[in-house]
């Protein structure tokens, strides 16, 4: 990924060097010092505002993932009250996503690349597996059940 941006970025003008570092000095550099203009990322969490909490909640900048301290009270409140919907209303939490979603377009603090590929196998005696491209293999595991009934 970062050769490719290294030649698009070189196309318009603009000079990349690529800095590979060994996992926990890249860590560090990330969390503590926070030395970078740029770096590219993975993460393998789920859609839950439970989970996006770590990277996109301000209280999250100094001891979370939030290490490009992205700062939104709108984000905040939506991230904090998102978990908190009485009876965890789908569509009450569902409309507070997608608010939360078009202020990360808007403000963009990240440019979102690609979302891998996943190859699922299962038993076809595993019934209700509905793999999501966006929540994960796992995310509707409490609906699996055997067809066989054991």
């Amino acid at each position: 990924m970062v050769t490719i941006a290294q030649q698009q970025f070189k196309e318009v003008g603009v000079q990349v060097e690529i800095q590979l570092e060994e996992w926990n000095a890249f860590l560090d550099r990330l969390t503590k010092s926070r030395d970078f203009d740029m770096v590219v990322v993975g993460w393998a969490l789920g859609v839950d505002s439970g989970t996006q909490k770590s990277i996109w909640h301000s209280s999250e900048i100094k001891a979370g993932f939030n290490f490009v301290s992205f700062v939104n009270p709108e984000v905040d409140k939506i991230m904090e009250e998102n978990v908190k919907v009485p009876g965890c209303d789908k569509a009450k939490r569902l409309e507070m996503l997608y608010k939360w979603q078009q202020i990360l377009a808007d403000e963009q603090p990240y440019d979102f690349l690609f979302i891998g590929k996943t190859l699922l196998v299962a038993n076809n005696k595993l019934k209700g597996v509905e793999p999501s491209p966006f929540a994960g293999v796992y995310w509707n595991i409490e609906k699996w059940y055997s067809a066989t009934g054991k």
